[in-house]
């Protein structure tokens, strides 16, 4: 009995030598809570943030390996077409537009978050723009106008209001916007009629305009306020222009004119082009522009 106790006494003896020899081993850890591990977690924390909001935002711009990527191009100054769609892009490289400013025509990047458009100033050769389901503030508008070759510009489902229209205004008394021809504007926040009916009518060329979605939409007479402000209308809210609309206007015209013995006689109205119902141009039965009107 007396050799067992001497026995175990010797093994636990022996296990407190080996914990004593493994502890002294092995290296010295920081205490979890302590301040020092504190410093360290948020150094390696910030740097891991640091990392991700660079990477974040080097996605949301369109570089110039992004572009040649999408177009298949092996150098920037041969790409002449760009359609980025849905890719959470939110602004242009500014290398990049300088490189594209004398070749780039026909720009779509619809479904992304591009609040402003910096740079775009330079995309000079743009004939079609597509910025629909965007996040477009009204002054964005002052950005394009520099853009003389633009034909036709979709700005559907933005944050425009009654400043874009004003803005546009503005522009086309400077001169801008002289080929303009095709002009979405569907679901905005254009209330005001009056100011939609003046831009409108400042647009020369303009030949398709779409209004609907917006308050100035709704207003009483709307349909044939656009009409009579647009002189070369063809196509409205995706409708041709037809003769019941010029019957509509004139008959409104005639009205005026008998309550006001000071009106002149109102010559009649003809619908622009050659046929009543033809289609209004090119760009209705474009497939890639009809794209851009339902994208």
């Amino acid at each position: 009995k007396k050799d067992f106790e001497q026995e175990k006494k010797q093994t636990n003896r022996d296990k407190v030598s080996r914990l004593s020899i493994q502890s002294a081993s092995r290296p010295p850890t920081l205490d979890s809570s302590g301040p020092f591990h504190s410093i360290v977690w948020n150094f390696k924390h910030k740097q891991q943030l640091d990392s991700q909001t660079a990477l974040e935002m080097s996605l949301t711009v369109l570089t110039t390996e992004l572009a040649l990527e999408s177009s298949m191009e092996d150098d920037v100054g041969s790409i002449t077409e760009l359609m980025l769609r849905g890719m959470s892009l939110s602004s242009v490289e500014s290398t990049l537009s300088v490189s594209l400013a004398g070749r780039l025509t026909t720009l779509s990047l619809s479904h992304n978050n591009f609040v402003k458009l910096d740079n775009f100033r330079n995309l000079r050769a743009l004939k079609d723009l597509n910025l629909n389901f965007n996040q477009l503030r009204s002054d964005c508008v002052m950005e394009l106008g520099e853009c003389q070759e633009l034909r036709s510009l979709y700005l559907s489902n933005n944050n425009l209001d009654n400043q874009a229209m004003i803005n546009m205004t503005r522009l086309c008394g400077m001169g801008c916007f002289k080929k303009l021809e095709v002009l979405c504007l569907f679901s905005n926040g254009v209330s005001d009629l009056g100011q939609a009916m003046e831009c409108v009518s400042s647009l020369p060329a303009l030949t398709d305009v779409a209004l609907e979605g917006n308050e100035c939409s709704s207003k009483p007479g709307y349909r044939q306020s656009i009409v009579r402000s647009a002189k070369c209308l063809r196509v409205l809210d995706g409708e041709n222009v037809s003769e019941l609309d010029i019957e509509l206007l004139q008959m409104g015209e005639e009205e005026k004119a008998k309550s006001s013995t000071t009106m002149p006689a109102v010559p009649k109205l003809k619908i622009p082009g050659s046929k009543a119902g033809a289609a209004s141009s090119g760009f209705n039965s474009d497939p890639v522009l009809l794209t851009y009107r339902a994208a």
